[in-house]
């Protein structure tokens, strides 16, 4: 038996580079498509841990996916901004951290500008929350 698949509906705006999710769905195991096999996801029961963290980013960046991977292994939820691959267009970064380098991860008061200070930040905070959950 195969678990649930988690299909997310993203909208991305292209003004501000944020992507927002507009729905997601769980479809259960062996059901058919138009039988009743996705049911809505509402916002208070996400797959994971809500957490306030947003993730300064870029897809192609191979650190920014090394943090990606690390917040999905610990099955936390969080907002991605996605920002221009100029580092003069990188305002926004800049503003949060004082330098335009990506991954930057602001999680509430703590902002964090290094895939290497990143991981272990997360292992540290939300590692433990998730192997006391097993």
């Amino acid at each position: 038996m195969y678990p649930p698949t988690m299909i997310y509906i993203a909208q991305i705006s292209r003004e501000d580079r944020h992507i927002q999710f507009a729905a997601s769905y769980v479809a259960a195991p062996g059901a058919g498509i138009g039988a009743g096999a996705a049911t809505p996801v509402g916002e208070a029961s996400r797959m994971g841990q809500p957490t306030d963290i947003v993730l300064y980013q870029a897809e192609w960046c191979p650190y920014c996916a090394r943090v990606r991977s690390k917040l999905t292994d610990l099955l936390l939820d969080y907002k991605t901004v996605n920002v221009p691959r100029s580092h003069a267009e990188r305002g926004e970064v800049k503003a949060v951290s004082n330098q335009t380098g990506i991954p930057v991860m602001v999680d509430g008061d703590v902002t964090l500008d290094d895939d290497d200070d990143i991981i272990p930040y997360l292992d540290k905070k939300y590692g433990s929350k998730q192997k006391a959950a097993s």
